[in-house]
């Protein structure tokens, strides 16, 4: 008879669950133990639907608290191997992701300006050399967003010397070059780099 019970209760939680797109795809990701996962992929579902104000505090309240956490990770584990800062799932990337789309989100939301969302990430721009080219290039981004143009080129420069094979890297100081400074000779020179890279890259090729 308990058995009964529990197992009917469980359907009947399941068929609410079950009860339209939006009620099903937020049951299956709060069923995550991992705040990251449920913070971002609760922001993502807020672009799709309607009435998000409550789905939106919500991934926002999983996303700081998955900035606890990996702040906490940091301090216990300050070396970590060479292969995680490679594709970017070193702790410090991680970080800065988790603020970037804070961030992002709060200035899609009209809650702060593009100087203040700069001024969110200045605590964790120390850990600069950490960072993978993914996150190199929405600092970047953001700093040219400010119309810090030196600082945002100094930060496609640094990334591009330190991975000077990213074709995305490549994509943005080709764009930097040719759409802000007008300067064509310099963007000439990236395009060549990455057209001898990435004969084939699509992307490489629309811009060339």
């Amino acid at each position: 008879m308990i058995l009964l019970v529990v197992y009917s209760s469980r359907a009947y939680i399941r068929t609410l669950d079950w009860k339209n797109n939006e009620t099903f795809l937020l049951s299956t990701i709060s069923t995550s133990s991992n705040e990251l996962y449920k913070g971002s992929r609760m922001l993502d579902f807020t672009n799709v639907v309607n009435n998000t104000q409550d789905i939106r505090t919500k991934a926002k309240e999983y996303l700081y608290e998955a900035m606890l956490r990996f702040k906490h990770e940091i301090k216990k584990h300050p070396h970590e191997p060479l292969i995680s800062k490679a594709y970017g799932l070193d702790l410090n990337s991680i970080l800065f992701k988790i603020a970037y789309s804070l961030c992002y989100d709060m200035f899609k939301s009209n809650e702060i300006s593009k100087s203040e969302c700069l001024e969110f990430f200045k605590p964790y721009v120390r850990y600069i050399d950490s960072f993978d080219p993914w996150t190199l290039e929405l600092y970047a981004n953001l700093l040219i967003e400010n119309n810090q143009l030196n600082e945002g080129k100094k930060i496609f420069l640094y990334a591009h010397k330190k991975y000077p094979t990213s074709p995305f890297i490549l994509v943005s100081l080709i764009r930097f070059e040719r759409d802000i400074e007008r300067n064509l000779k310099e963007a000439k020179k990236y395009i060549d780099i990455a057209r001898r890279l990435y004969p084939y890259s699509k992307d490489i090729l629309f811009e060339a």
